[in-house]
This record gives structure tokens, C-alpha cells and sequence, in this order.
């Protein structure tokens, strides 16, 4: 083996890794995008009323998100559990959430995608805090009244 040879050795690698680290910095900031799109909604749509992860509308419990999947044993525990074991199972969830954001970041060290990674755990803590204390929910929202056949808001 000589030089040349060695050198082309090192060039394909080198573009192999190039490649890898392309496809996990798309697939990371795909999954991101969707994961933080999916909480703000998840966010706006919890109120008081919701109990299950079914209560919620179509567009939010059809397709299979972190974020909801997160909320989901959740949900209908939190009217009849006490504080501590609803802390308990706030810091669960959200445990059990990182080795899903954290993947494949450890190969590359991008800054940028680990502080998006960062702004997504922070808004699903707050996804989880509200979803565990339906107190800190948005008010339900009141339904539209028909009078005349105008629709009228309470």
C-alpha cells in the first residue's frame, strides 16, 4: 500500500462521514421542527376539559408524536392523583423523552442543534406540567350558542 493509496482511503471516509453527519443533522432538525410544532399545538388545544388523549382534536391525537405520546398516561391521571405522585410521574415522562431528542446528537457535537434540542425539552416540560395539573389548563372554551340561526359566543 502506498501513500496514494492511503490518502484516497482517508478521502472516503472522510466523505462517508461527511454524509452520515448530513443525514443526521436532516433527520434531527426534521424530528425537532415536528416535535416543537406538535407541543405549541398540544399546548394551545389542552384545556381543563380534556381527560384523554382521544378528547383531543383529530389533527393532534392521530398521528404518533413524542409530545403526545408523553401526555398520554397522563392525561387521565391527573384528576385523581395527588401532587407527589404526579411530580413523579411528570419527571418519568420527561425522563423517558431524552434518549429520543439526544439521538444522534452525540456523534456530530452541533451546538445549534443541541440548543433546539433544549428549547423543545423546556416547552414539553411545560406540555407535561400543564397535562398533570388541570388547574394550570386553559379555561374551557365556551361553545357557540345558536340564536336565530346566528351563531352567537358566550
Amino acid at each position: 500500500m502506498n501513500a496514494n493509496d492511503l490518502h484516497d482511503i482517508i478521502f472516503y471516509v472522510m466523505y462517508a462521514s461527511l454524509a452520515a453527519a448530513l443525514i443526521i443533522i436532516i433527520e434531527r432538525g426534521l424530528f425537532f421542527a415536528y416535535t416543537r410544532r406538535q407541543t405549541k399545538r398540544l399546548l394551545g388545544a389542552l384545556t381543563a376539559d380534556i381527560l384523554h388523549l382521544h378528547d383531543l382534536p383529530a389533527e393532534l391525537s392521530q398521528r404518533n408524536s413524542l409530545a403526545a405520546t408523553l401526555i398520554a398516561p397522563l392525561l387521565p391521571q391527573a384528576a385523581n392523583r395527588d401532587r407527589d405522585e404526579l411530580n413523579d410521574l411528570i419527571d418519568t415522562q420527561y425522563l423517558q423523552s431524552k434518549p429520543q431528542m439526544t439521538r444522534g446528537l452525540c456523534l456530530l457535537g452541533n451546538n445549534f442543534l443541541q440548543s433546539r434540542m433544549e428549547h423543545i425539552n423546556e416547552a414539553l416540560k411545560v406540555l407535561l406540567l400543564r397535562a398533570g395539573m388541570p388547574h394550570t389548563r386553559q379555561p374551557i372554551k365556551p361553545a357557540a350558542v345558536q340564536e336565530n340561526g346566528v351563531k352567537r359566543y358566550a
